[in-house]
């Protein structure tokens, strides 16, 4: 909550700050109380918010949605009104009852158990294999991510490239930094939602021999 207020301050400091906020995956917390969203703590008008049901209930819905400060309602009307939405009416009316009636609430929380449960397997795997002398596991309380640090030398480019090489696809936190910086080297990103448990750990195998290697 602090570093919000901070990145809020930052905001406020000059005209033309704006942060946008994707929050699409924020329902998804499971140990701790909710973080308040930025949105619901700024008091200036610098935050857009975007979301979507993508992760909530499906990509195949094709449904995000925007919530503008309003005093961009007016530059975006002018701007981009001119957008037609390619989301089906039936589509959104759905969607509208779902929430409506309360759906939408019940399904989250049996997402989150069945998502609390997945994480707690896959990090119990990757905990209980050799390969976890050579790692550490954070940032793994919310979302369907988590990061997973790994103690080397090599750079992240040499890393992949080895990965590559066994057919294991690994996106690192320094594909998402604007700039270099040592602390995000190193570190995958892990999207465990759709980890089949027995491809896990042929990967862990195959990390594994690399690990003994360095």
């Amino acid at each position: 909550v602090s570093r919000r207020r901070e990145l809020l301050n930052w905001a406020y400091e000059k005209e033309g700050r704006y942060i946008i906020e994707d929050d699409y995956d924020s329902e998804f917390r499971f140990s701790g109380r909710p973080l308040p969203k930025l949105c619901s703590m700024d008091s200036g008008e610098r935050v857009v918010y975007i979301n979507t049901f993508s992760k909530t209930i499906a990509p195949s819905i094709r449904i995000s949605y925007m919530v503008l400060p309003e005093s961009l309602m007016e530059r975006y009307n002018t701007k981009l009104g001119f957008y037609s939405c390619t989301v089906p009416s039936f589509v959104q009316y759905t969607l509208y009852k779902f929430i409506e009636e309360g759906y939408f609430e019940k399904h989250i929380n049996r997402m989150k158990i069945s998502y609390k449960a997945l994480r707690n397997n896959i990090i119990s795997i990757i905990n209980s294999s050799p390969v976890s002398k050579k790692i550490s596991i954070s940032e793994s309380v919310s979302g369907l991510h988590f990061l997973i640090k790994i103690n080397t030398s090599l750079s992240d480019s040499e890393l992949k490239s080895y990965f590559l090489k066994h057919r294991i696809r690994v996106n690192f936190l320094s594909d998402y930094s604007y700039d270099a910086n040592d602390k995000f080297k190193s570190t995958i990103v892990f999207n465990y939602s759709g980890v089949n448990t027995a491809d896990l750990k042929k990967a862990l195998e195959i990390i594994e021999k690399w690990a003994v290697q360095n």
